[in-house]
């Protein structure tokens, strides 16, 4: 027998909207068009007035995720929101015009969208500053949906009216997108907007003969494909890519040998991966194809993307070779910096992938659904999986509303998304197998916030470890790191400019500081907590763990990072080199990756994410703190000044003073310099370059006067 009690209080506090009234033996719970009559023994579920469903569940919780279950899915509508879109449409003319006007005009809009912002980044990057390149690639993308949302609000609020009386008809209206709420009847004056128009069946007519005529015989005959289920894939936007692609790439592979000589050598080897890449994503699209289905398969259901992919694919992959351009420019050609051209190398390469994706998704991916039960998915990349009659598996349903296909292991065999042309059909045939479904522990917190349901996270005894005997000495560990990572960080500098140390034990004591907080979180991190206070947690919940509080650590890691970059790096310069960025980012990424490693699952969330932050901050301090441990004696030679440079500060009105120096291998250094030192030099001071070089080819430079002086 259920605790029906209990059962109320839980829903009463988190569908408080509901109506739910209890009674010594009997629970019932209205909402919309549904109820849910529970007598502690048998549920029932009413839709309409009629039942849907029975259970005589003795577990309590269980039977709470039923009801809850229920509630969602009448507060989403019910089974007048599992129609499919093509059902709709057949059914509600009104619908049908304005869903398909609208979505014409979008696509009309968002091409003209992408055309205007691959016209703004060629203009910004004639500019040649960098803020300006990077507003139309940030804001125009948030300016295009926030301008296609409203048009299409105002052209709903024109055609997604009753035609009857003339009212509007409801939307849901964000700033970046409005969605149609179909409705059957006008909720003004009530009148039915649903004709029924389906397709009629064919009759059989008889001949004077009595037997069934030519026209019934053709269209009982089998078909393979039956109209409307499988339409032919679009085959031309991959191939036009493709060869595009193909052509770029040889022509940036004949301009790279072009440079050879002239550009250095790791510039010209980062253009022949670029082009190689770039090469073989076009070639992909070319030769990826889905192989064929029987010829005597008839599938019931095809499931397959929409054309906004395709056309989103082809914003997508010409921003990608345009910043690919820019990248192999800053390789090749003065002024060079390769750390730069690397960095927009790979989000030009991410780009790419992501439009080869998209066009391979909306030329090769599908789902067959056949009479037999078997299924047929397609990858975009051309390989087929198949679940095959009578194979026992079930549907995971995800967040970001993807639809997961699981094996009798429950291991993922292949996934869609619920935005893919078709997918609504899938529901009855699902329903009509009996498939078992679930939701993922992330799709259940994600309808609970759109709900506005705050989940209640309670303590288990599974989670208790030996850590969690000693929270009082772990509580005070806590801030004797912190206190550590805060004075390590800011009183040797002080010390620095007072004298009291020297350069090298300055920067060791800094880019020290955090290593006693990361050891600390590595060691007990079954029992901290990054995400601030718990929304939902239980006081014993709370009470097993300790809170670290995100500010007391991203503050410090950007003080360390901002007086290593803008001022103990200045004393000793480091040579950036491709690599001095790949140590960088490699002990941040082993940092981030032990910290996710050791983390539980159950507290991951959004302070991982600043903790991850902070963690890749204070790694330049420590990449430059050990490279220079790794250097050698300091050298001295006489300072060859090749050019003098003064440039005016995009922040303000003062001049910034460089000097370019040769170095002793005869390349060119430019020497960021007082104004006292570049008048000093040009007046004829000989200065000197201070050189330190580490085994890792590392050179880390100073200019100054010589030290006899």
């Amino acid at each position: 027998m259920n605790h029906l009690n209990s059962i109320y209080q839980r829903l009463q506090s988190n569908y408080s909207d509901c109506d739910i009234t209890y009674a010594p033996g009997l629970l019932t719970v209205k909402c919309k068009n549904g109820e849910i009559r529970a007598d502690g023994f048998r549920t029932c579920f009413l839709e309409d007035g009629k039942t849907v469903q029975e259970l005589l569940e003795k577990n309590d919780d269980n039977l709470y995720e039923e009801m809850e279950r229920f509630i969602l899915y009448l507060q989403e509508g019910g089974a007048d929101a599992a129609q499919s879109d093509e059902l709709k449409m057949l059914k509600n003319p009104a619908y049908h015009n304005a869903f398909t006007r609208s979505g014409k005009i979008a696509g009309r809009i968002l091409l003209i969208a992408g055309g205007a912002e691959l016209l703004l980044l060629a203009f910004c990057f004639r500019q040649d500053q960098l803020l300006f390149f990077l507003l139309p690639l940030l804001i125009w993308p948030i300016f295009s949906l926030a301008l296609i949302a409203f048009v299409r609000k105002k052209i709903l609020a024109r055609i997604w009216i009753c035609p009857n009386c003339g009212s509007r008809l409801p939307l849901t209206c964000s700033p970046f997108s409005v969605i149609i709420e179909y409705v059957a009847s006008c909720p003004a004056c009530g009148a039915n907007l649903e004709t029924e128009s389906l397709p009629s069946e064919i009759p059989e007519t008889d001949d004077e003969d009595g037997k069934i005529s030519d026209t019934a015989d053709q269209s009982m005959t089998f078909s393979p494909n039956p109209e409307g289920v499988v339409k032919p894939p679009r085959k031309w936007p991959a191939l036009l890519s493709g060869i595009v692609i193909i052509l770029y790439s040889l022509l940036g592979l004949f301009m790279t040998l072009f440079y050879m000589g002239d550009a250095p050598s790791v510039g010209i080897a980062l253009g022949i991966v670029m082009h190689v890449s770039i090469l073989l994503s076009g070639i992909a699209l070319l030769v990826c194809r889905a192989p064929k289905l029987p010829e005597h398969s008839r599938p019931v259901i095809c499931i397959q993307e929409r054309l906004f992919v395709s056309v989103l694919a082809f914003i997508v992959w010409p921003l990608a070779l345009f910043l690919l351009l820019i990248a192999f420019g800053y390789c090749v050609q003065p002024p060079l910096d390769v750390p730069f051209g690397l960095i927009m190398f790979l989000i030009g390469l991410g780009l790419l992938i992501c439009g080869i994706w998209m066009l391979l998704a909306g030329k090769n991916r599908r789902l067959y659904v056949f009479e037999n039960g078997s299924l047929t998915y397609m990858t975009s990349w051309g390989r087929k999986r198949e679940l095959l009659p009578g194979q026992r598996f079930s549907i995971r349903f995800g967040a970001n509303d993807s639809i997961q296909f699981l094996n009798a292991d429950k291991k993922k065999i292949f996934a869609i998304e619920r935005n893919m042309r078709g997918v609504d059909k899938l529901a009855d045939w699902v329903e009509s197998r009996e498939i078992p479904l679930e939701i993922t522990k992330l799709k259940e917190q994600q309808i609970q916030q759109e709900e506005g349901i705050e989940p209640v996270i309670q303590w288990r005894e599974e989670y208790t470890t030996r850590l969690h005997s000693h929270l009082k000495e772990i509580r005070l560990g806590k801030w004797l790191v912190l206190a550590l990572f805060w004075a390590g960080s800011i009183i040797p500098l002080f010390f620095f400019i007072a004298g009291a140390l020297k350069f090298s034990q300055t920067i060791y004591l800094m880019a020290a500081s955090p290593l006693p907080l990361i050891v600390y979180y590595l060691a007990f991190a079954p029992v901290l907590t990054l995400n601030g206070k718990q929304k939902g947690a239980t006081a014993e919940w709370q009470s097993h763990h300790i809170r670290i509080s995100l500010p007391l650590v991203l503050l410090p890691a950007l003080w360390l990072m901002s007086v290593f970059h803008y001022g103990l790096e200045q004393v000793l310069i480091m040579e950036e080199k491709w690599y001095t960025l790949a140590f960088w980012f490699g002990l941040g990424a082993i940092f981030i990756i032990a910290f996710v490693l050791r983390t539980p699952k159950r507290l991951r969330g959004e302070g991982l994410f600043m903790i991850g932050l902070s963690l890749l901050l204070v790694a330049e301090p420590m990449m430059y703190a050990g490279n220079f441990a790794l250097c050698g004696e300091e050298t001295h030679y006489p300072a060859k000044v090749l050019e003098r440079n003064i440039e005016q500060d995009d922040d303000d009105d003062s001049l910034e003073y460089s000097l370019t120096v040769q170095l002793d291998d005869g390349t060119a250094f430019e020497f960021p310099v007082t104004e006292e030192l570049y008048e000093m030099e040009e007046s004829g001071t000989e200065f000197v370059v201070c050189q330190r070089e580490n085994p890792l080819g590392v050179r880390m430079l100073d200019l100054h006067l010589p030290p006899e002086k």
